[in-house]
């Protein structure tokens, strides 16, 4: 089984965070620290070989589970912010060809599954890609008012898993994910290795092709 191992450079201590009951070699991928290096993100295989995505509080020493074990989820990503974590999860299930009749059909098959979704790490964050409301806009100016060298906040773990909103934007064959304070990066994989970005707005948000013949990126 695979480990999941934190080195502590002051200190030189080492100690396992999580260890993965998959039978691959490599158990854990897309390991994404939070902004104050409280919190890690990261995906792993469970006992059927089906990845999900989990939180480790290094702090309390914790982990939690934020995805469902009924769909395959990876590439988590902190917002700027870091209310918000953004992931891919494999849920678009719609058939190509629709049906099996047809000259030479060798069966349906299943594309663009990949789908971009978000958790809420904050109960009372906003979702960016929703309009705007008077209370959010309240929000936004007393947040303009706070220090910036604020502490990282707390993650509110309790009811995690029902915090889940979907980015709205269509399927793909997507890969890898990345955040910045106004964009999602996102590899598209397939014919043409594209790296798409999407704003990060309510006002009809869309996937463009950043760069082509990509194979792999970082941010």
């Amino acid at each position: 089984a695979g480990r999941l191992m934190h080195v502590d450079l002051d200190t030189r201590d080492v100690r396992e965070l999580d260890r993965t009951e998959s039978s691959f070699d490599y158990g854990f991928e897309d390991i994404a620290w939070s902004s104050g290096g409280r919190y890690i993100a990261y995906t792993y295989y469970d006992a059927r070989n089906l990845r999900r995505v989990a939180i480790y509080d290094t702090q309390d020493a914790r982990k939690v589970t934020v995805t469902t074990g009924k769909f395959e989820s990876f590439a988590p990503a902190f917002s700027a912010e870091g209310d918000w974590l953004y992931f891919i999860s494999n849920r678009n299930f719609n058939a190509s060809p629709g049906s099996p009749w047809g000259d030479r059909n060798m069966g349906p098959a299943f594309q663009s599954r990949g789908q971009i979704f978000a958790v809420q790490l904050d109960p009372s964050a906003a979702f960016p890609f929703d309009a705007p409301s008077e209370l959010a806009e309240a929000d936004e100016a007393s947040e303009e008012d706070e220090s910036e060298t604020e502490a990282e906040f707390e993650i509110v773990f309790d009811g995690i898993a029902d915090r889940l909103f979907q980015v709205p934007v269509g399927s793909g064959d997507f890969g890898a994910l990345a955040a910045t304070g106004k964009h999602l990066f996102v590899y598209s994989f397939g014919d043409s290795n594209a790296l798409q970005r999407v704003a990060i707005t309510s006002q009809d948000p869309s996937l463009s092709d950043y760069a082509s013949n990509v194979q792999r990126f970082g941010l």
